[in-house]
This record gives structure tokens, sequence and C-alpha cells, in this order.
């Protein structure tokens, strides 16, 4: 039986993940977490020019792009995830359905002169846990593609499928 606490989790993903042909879907909930699954859709690719090189940037539906200084622009989905009251989490993800494109070159947000660095970060990351109307809320930041950009090599993922699981709290989500 899925706890009313379980239920918000699922609630809260729901509605953060927009209408009903979102990208993200909950695969699963229990007692001892909840598992999601985002299908990112195909990959939206727009040519300019960026100091008078062609270059692409890259979108997909629903994620929204962001790149410090010297990152390449890489589309990434945020999700919010309810927590128990107290305790621990812990989050593993898998990726499938690679997709590799040799020879992509993307917008950097870089000064000119400056080298770009690679978009390796990891596919899924989490944020700090951030409280809000004292529930404890996981950011978990999803990015369907990386970029090698020493190799001009962006690789794409047509699904990302996250466990959230809740450990150590001494008792069960809120019944």
């Amino acid at each position: 039986m899925i706890r009313p606490f379980l239920l918000t989790a699922v609630i809260v993903t729901a509605l953060a993940a927009g209408a009903a042909a979102s990208p993200v879907r909950v695969d699963r909930a229990d007692d001892g977490g909840v598992t999601f699954v985002y299908t990112p859709g195909p990959m939206a690719r727009t040519p300019v020019d960026q100091d008078g090189v062609p270059v692409w940037q890259i979108a997909f539906e629903g994620a929204l792009t962001d790149a410090g200084p010297g990152e390449p622009g890489l589309p990434a989905r945020t999700e919010r995830i309810l927590l128990p009251p107290d305790g621990d989490y812990r989050l593993t993800f898998t990726t499938s359905g690679e997709n590799r494109i040799e020879g992509a070159r993307l917008f950097v947000a870089t000064p000119s002169g400056d080298a770009p660095h690679n978009g390796f970060a990891p596919s899924v990351v989490t944020w700090d846990v951030q409280t809000f109307r004292g529930r404890r809320l996981l950011i978990v930041s999803m990015r369907p593609a990386l970029y090698d950009a020493d190799r001009s090599v962006l690789t794409t993922f047509e699904r990302i499928d996250v466990r959230v699981e809740f450990s150590g709290s001494g008792r069960k989500p809120v019944s």
C-alpha cells in the first residue's frame, strides 16, 4: 500500500512535470522510495554563430539550458522529490539509448579566446535538500546530453531512470 507521504511525492513530481504528455513519469513509489523515468524526446538543434564559428545550440522539450563560463550549453530537466521528514536518501540512475554525434560543435558560454571545458557533468545531479514550508525537497537535475569538446562528440540519451531511496529515518514516512 502506498502511504500518503509517497502519494504526495508522486503528486509533487507529476505537478512539476507539467502536462499529461510530460517527459517525466513515476514508474514506482513505495515506502522505500520513488523511481521515475525521464524520456526527453527528440533533440532540437539550432545553428548559431559564435565568434565567426558555426556551432549548435541544443534543446529538449521541457528542459532548460544553462551554462557557466567556459561550459557548453547543455539542457537539463529539474524535478523536486518530497523526502521523509528525517533520515537520509540515496540516488541512483541509469541511462539507456545512447546516441553519439561525431563532429558536433556546441555553443560554449565563454569569453572569446578562452578554451571551452568539456560537459562531462554526470547525467543526473542533486542539489542541496531544500526546505519549503517545513517539507524537505530534493532537487534532481537530469541532463539528456553530454559533450566532449576535445573530441567534438555529443552524446544523448533516450531514457534516464532515477531511483531515490529513503533510509535511516528510524520511522516510516507519514501515514
